[in-house]
């Protein structure tokens, strides 16, 4: 029964954000300047970007949190641990700011603000940072206080634009990138306050230069690297759809934001067990994934039906100043198919995830992440329809190799 509790604040940790973006971005679509709003949802996407993809360090802290939890480990050793995830988070921060400005160099229009996007970028230390400590949390279980931070963090980012728009009629921008900083500095604080129980002395600790390891160099990427490719695609998919269909490019942001939130399921399930079953034999691990398959394939079904009676009951039943057109219907439900089995294969990938097949992770991850770039940049541009076709095989093909690598094991 705690395992439901835990999920289900993870739940509500995914669901409350996910609407708050959906009501401030369908406001915002109709309040600003297309420059604006392309710069708007770039600063949105990369800050998903810096959300999936953490390097993987959270899930490290959350595994060696709950190793002390489970009484695997004392807190001296899970504080060394830790101390070494935090360096190998911020050398490898380099590498992630150097990949999201020339995402945002080469891909993006001249039409957009990149200026903005850009200090958002180099402000990705702070970000993985802030993972790495909210994967302590969730080791320890304390997963009600890492969902409060992720809620008030969330309506920070999206209502901000809002405000501003309402008493100032534009968006600056700078005050709110500042905005945006201060506030993942704040809830840096917080995490590390939460957990002073394992993380008192983490500085000098750090410092100790002569017992650091460098193997989560390797091990935090491999162990985060789909969802690492998973969120430069989200990125990519954005640009050359931006780049190639500009007039119907908002409808598509909308939709897009809206879909990829059926990965609620997943990875409030994975969120909650992952720390759990990478403790435990691979039997069990595997056992207990059979268990939640069903009730996670079931409500990803329920949730990706219900949110377009939702938007639609908005947009015709209380007379708000906008409406949905059926274009946003049609790219939504294209995309429907791809994410419904995308939710099952990254249920079935927490068992891969636990059971550390990290060298599995990264080949059938690259190899997907080349062959869907290549057929995006130049099938992708042709028609919409061509570009959601592909869309739909990535998460076939992503299906297969996972069901296949889980059967074997």
């Amino acid at each position: 029964m705690r395992i439901y509790k835990l999920f289900s604040a993870n739940f509500i940790g995914f669901v409350l954000p996910a609407l708050i973006g959906f009501f401030s971005i369908i406001y915002l679509q109709y309040k600003i300047e297309y420059a604006e709003f392309a710069t708007l949802s770039f600063i949105f996407t990369i800050l998903t970007i810096l959300g999936i993809s953490d390097l993987g360090f959270s899930r490290i802290s959350a595994r060696e949190s709950a190793a002390f939890r489970l009484n695997k480990k004392n807190a001296g050793n899970v504080l060394d641990e830790i101390s070494d995830v935090v360096i190998c988070s911020l050398l490898l921060s380099i590498f992630i700011i150097i990949a999201l400005l020339c995402l945002v160099y080469f891909l993006l229009s001249d039409g957009i603000y990149k200026q903005y996007l850009y200090t958002l970028a180099i402000s990705t230390p702070l970000f993985v940072l802030n993972s790495v400590f909210r994967g302590v949390s969730e080791g320890n279980n304390d997963f009600y206080f890492a969902n409060f931070v992720k809620i008030f963090f969330s309506l920070i980012i999206f209502i901000f634009p809002v405000i501003q728009v309402i008493f100032f009629g534009e968006i600056n921008f700078l005050n709110y990138i500042q905005i945006v900083i201060f506030i993942r500095f704040l809830t840096l604080i917080l995490f590390y306050y939460r957990n002073t129980n394992l993380l008192k002395g983490l500085v000098s600790c750090i410092f100790k230069f002569n017992s650091l390891k460098f193997n989560y160099l390797i091990e935090a990427p491999a162990l985060a690297f789909g969802g690492i490719l998973g969120s430069i695609i989200i990125f990519i998919e954005r640009g050359i759809f931006e780049s190639s269909f500009p007039a119907v490019y908002p409808i598509f942001f909308l939709a897009h934001e809206i879909i990829i939130k059926a990965w609620i399921m997943p990875a409030a399930l994975s969120l909650t067990v992952f720390p759990t079953l990478a403790n435990i034999t691979k039997g069990s691990s595997k056992n207990k994934i059979y268990e939640y398959l069903p009730y996670i394939t079931v409500m990803s079904l329920v949730i990706i039906s219900l949110i377009p009676i939702f938007i639609y009951i908005i947009s015709n039943s209380l007379e708000l100043p906008f409406t949905f057109p059926k274009s946003f219907y049609h790219l939504y439900f294209f995309m429907t198919i791809g994410v419904i089995i995308g939710s099952i294969a990254q249920t079935l990938n927490i068992y891969i995830l636990a059971s550390r097949q990290y060298l599995f992770i990264v080949k059938y991850s690259l190899f997907i992440f080349v062959i869907y770039f290549i057929s995006l940049s130049i099938i992708g541009k042709v028609s919409i329809l061509y570009f959601f076709v592909l869309w739909n095989l990535r998460y076939l093909a992503d299906f297969i190799f996972i069901y296949i690598r889980f059967k074997k094991e």
